[in-house]
């Protein structure tokens, strides 16, 4: 019977020193795990992402040194209309190009590419000159002040600066068209006036004159 008690504390205090080793063990995993993520992120932080970033900026200033010349000249005009000084038409072409997959920029052409997006910015201030009642080849400057208050100059002389504010005479234009549109609809009002006051006419006839009338056309 003794015999088998101590066996039997044998094997228990054989299982404790296993948990015991085994818990050991997996603090030890643990702290090595820690170690490992702590040297990726170091590693990704300090040396990958850098080298990422990097290699982007040599490729976007590749891309810039092509193709800056063509863009930038819309960058006064749209960080005026988007209302943020550090905006680059360049950079943001070259992003939208490099957020494409290996397989889409196979397919894409890049001076195809820089010419559609040239197409949509010159239509953009296109618009933004007919708006104004400006020709299509006017150079314009747009710009805004602190309040936000834009402001769009003309070269209206041809001398190939910008001097002349239009922004003013787009509001007077503005404001004429709604005078005009009142002026149409007041013109209108009289009409419909008129149309009802017939109406309250017949509707005024004296009932007693009806009636006689009423008699006399069913002799």
């Amino acid at each position: 019977m003794d015999n088998i008690e101590e066996v039997l504390a044998t094997i228990k205090e054989t299982l404790v020193f296993l948990v015991e080793q085994e818990k050991i063990r997996g603090e030890e995993v643990n702290a090595l795990n820690d170690k490992i993520e702590a040297v990726n992120s170091f590693m990704m932080d300090n040396i990958v992402n850098p080298s990422i970033a990097a290699y982007k900026e040599e490729q976007f200033d590749k891309f810039n040194e092509k193709y800056g010349e063509r863009l930038g000249k819309y960058n006064d005009t749209l960080r005026t209309s988007m209302n943020d000084p550090e905006y680059d038409v360049t950079r943001e072409a070259f992003n939208e190009m490099d957020a494409l997959s290996d397989e889409e920029k196979k397919d894409i052409d890049e001076e195809s590419y820089i010419a559609g997006v040239e197409q949509g910015l010159s239509e953009y201030v296109d618009n933004i000159k007919k708006s104004l009642g400006l020709p299509e080849d006017t150079a314009v400057e747009i710009t805004a002040d602190e309040d936000g208050q834009v402001e769009v100059k003309a070269d209206e002389n041809g001398d190939g600066e910008p001097e002349t504010v239009v922004t003013e005479k787009a509001e007077i234009v503005e404001e004429k068209d709604v005078e005009s549109e009142t002026e149409d609809k007041s013109d209108d009002e009289p009409e419909e006036k008129e149309v009802e006051e017939e109406t309250e006419e017949v509707d005024e006839v004296d009932p007693e004159l009806k009636k006689e009338l009423e008699e006399y056309a069913n002799k």
